[in-house]
């Protein structure tokens, strides 16, 4: 329907220029054929099937009139000289602009929650998969015409904001990667919950300010301060109420929809879009680049076909485990790997990515797993007693045996813009080989 209107645009637009082009009474056009340029819809000749070219001696009638003395050589003046007539206008009124400008639309790479449109006057579109749309305009671009009338269904953002409530502790990452954490005063999470030491730091410093958590922002804070930003991840979405609150006060609302990427790399490539919120775009293809290079150095490795179970223990003593479709369950096999479930799914929704086990079944499978990584965000361990301690069982594990058992903590939530490095900390991890960084061997 869009591109309908637009085409109808043109072609009026088209039609204009013709008639201003053509309009003296000398015109080879005016000339041979009086009338043409005035008329309007045109009518086949009976007998015409439409979409028929005429043949030779049939005319085409206008709804303006009968002009039976329009040849039907015109068909074919206008159908071969349309290229040379619109070089022609452009040649004799430069000024006159046919084509609006649609922008350049990227697809990403591995994500699927978003693309970006680029337009020649500096602005982007930023349309996430929740069908919402962002505008992101540079500071001293006005807002154009053409959107004047769809601020309601595109979030206008000015590119580089300056004065950022940050809610979503993934995103953290991407402004710390992009050198844009001085952009950031303003925290949904508390200082003692970040990894990314840059955050953490500037909140002890008093640079950045607790402003409350997504659910429940500090609103007055926010407004008094001149918020001209709040980054949400998707958890915003089951309190609507904040987001009308934010744009009511005049404070765009960006959510981030990458914890719905289902590859590991799509996670990471969200950076793209953080690059141009910020004007940092090149920067950000080259971050994203940097982490793919790291995995596609290890796609060609052989498989170690080692295998290897990723979970924690709940306070009822159930396993929690990633299901098999789980991006950590796809880094594992990214990094040279096999991992215990082939098969662990659940009727849930997609967006949850673990499955609860009894201890049972969890032995079963992953007894004579050759490592064992366990998730130290929600109950956390220090040593393999610990592990023991919450269930006799893991002791026979041949993974606790043989002293072959990691722990990962929030960094890798928190940084997905660190996947490949993740994926590399993991291939060590199977093969003994090197350092890491973002995983600990206990003892």
């Amino acid at each position: 329907m869009l591109e309908d209107t637009r085409k109808h645009h043109r072609f009026i637009m088209v039609q204009s220029a013709l008639r201003t082009c053509c309009a003296k009474r000398d015109h080879p056009v005016q000339k041979q054929w009086p009338g043409a340029l005035s008329m309007r819809r045109q009518e086949p000749a009976p007998g015409l099937v439409p979409g028929q070219e005429p043949a030779s001696g049939q005319v085409f009638f206008s709804k303006a009139g009968n002009h039976s003395d329009f040849p039907a050589a015109f068909w074919g003046y206008t159908r071969s000289r349309s290229i040379f007539l619109t070089l022609l206008i452009f040649l004799i009124f430069p000024g006159i602009s046919v084509f609006a400008d649609e922008g350049t639309k990227e697809l990403p790479e591995i994500a699927s929650g978003f693309s970006i449109t680029r337009f020649d006057d500096g602005r982007s579109e930023i349309t996430v998969e929740d069908g919402r749309t962002y505008l992101v305009l540079p500071a001293d671009l006005p807002l154009p015409e053409e959107d004047e009338g769809d601020t309601e269904e595109k979030i206008v953002i000015r590119q580089a904001p300056e004065n950022i409530y940050l809610a979503n502790s993934a995103a953290g990452s991407s402004f710390d990667a992009l050198d844009e954490v001085g952009h950031v005063h303003f925290s949904g999470i508390r200082r003692e919950d970040w990894t990314i030491e840059a955050i953490s730091s500037a909140m002890e410093a008093g640079e950045i300010l607790y402003a409350g958590n997504y659910s429940a922002p500090d609103y007055e804070l926010l407004l008094s301060a001149g918020c001209d930003l709040a980054v949400e991840n998707m958890m915003i979405l089951h309190q609507p109420e904040g987001i009308e609150k934010l744009t009511e006060l005049g404070i765009p609302v960006f959510i981030d929809h990458a914890s719905a990427e289902a590859e590991p790399l799509g996670k990471t490539e969200w950076i793209k879009v953080y690059g141009v919120l910020s004007g940092k775009e090149e920067e950000a293809v080259r971050l994203f680049e940097e982490q793919k290079a790291l995995v596609d150095a290890l796609a060609g490795l052989p498989n170690t076909e080692k295998k290897a179970a990723s979970f924690y223990v709940n306070s009822q003593g159930q396993i929690v485990c990633p299901k098999s479709g789980s991006a950590f369950a796809k880094m594992i096999e990214m990094a040279g790997g096999r991992y215990v479930f082939p098969d662990l799914t659940d009727d849930s929704s997609g967006l949850v990515s673990s499955i609860k086990l009894g201890m049972e079944s969890f032995f079963a499978a992953a007894r004579d797993a050759d490592l064992l990584i366990y998730d130290n965000n929600i109950a956390p361990i220090s040593s393999i007693a610990d592990l023991i301690g919450k269930n006799e069982l893991f002791s026979a594990f041949r993974a606790v045996q043989e002293g072959n058992v990691w722990v990962l903590g929030k960094a890798v939530y928190q940084n997905p813009d660190k996947i490949g490095s993740i994926v590399r900390d993991l291939h060590v991890c199977l093969t003994g080989e090197g350092s890491t960084v973002y995983l600990e061997r206990l003892s």
